[in-house]
């Protein structure tokens, strides 16, 4: 095994350096908006690629109250929005918090609140407490799966709630969680 470098070979490699020099790019929110940007999102070809996207995203661009926050927030834009029909789920309109309301309540709290991303992926913000007040029978809102069918809509419901009650959410209304067959 050979160690030694020629002096000839250093010194083409100092003077080349910038061939072999990975040159770091600090990733603001702009360089997100960007045309290498939307290539780093369209090579996201894969959940965990996309999750990790939206991770570095979120680390680079948003203040979160805890990684936790971070990582359920980057598994639902690329798992939940990103294959949802929402106007919203196209790039660069899912990292856009002017039109992602979801991506701006987060920006806002840092965290994910299951009953807020459900109200806000279903309805406005009139209703600040329609999913986690039991007297207005929060699981009469959601979407039911008829006949098998199964909607976008109920799709990414089931998904918030799984996401959100995986840290116990504490204002989730217990009945909430459960699929009711009969009626509303």
């Amino acid at each position: 095994m050979k160690l030694f470098v020629s002096p000839k070979t250093l010194f083409l490699f100092i003077k080349d350096k910038e061939k072999y020099v990975i040159k770091e790019v600090k990733k603001d929110k702009e360089w997100y908006l960007s045309e290498e940007g939307e290539k780093a999102y369209l090579q996201a070809d894969t959940l965990g690629k996309r999750v990790a996207f939206f991770h570095e995203y979120l680390t680079n661009v948003f203040t979160a109250k805890s990684e936790k926050e971070i990582t359920k927030m980057a598994f639902f834009l690329a798992e939940g929005i990103a294959k949802s029909k929402l106007s919203y789920q196209s790039y660069p309109s899912i990292i856009d918090e002017d039109k992602n309301p979801t991506l701006l309540y987060f920006k806002k709290t840092g965290s994910f609140d299951t009953c807020t991303i459900l109200l806000l992926t279903n309805y406005n913000e009139e209703e600040l407490d329609a999913f986690s007040n039991p007297e207005k029978t929060p699981y009469k809102r959601l979407s039911y799966c008829n006949n098998g069918n199964v909607s976008d809509q109920y799709r990414l419901e089931r998904l918030i709630i799984a996401i959100g009650e995986g840290e116990n959410d504490q204002k989730l209304v217990a009945p909430f969680v459960h699929n009711f067959r009969n009626g509303r």
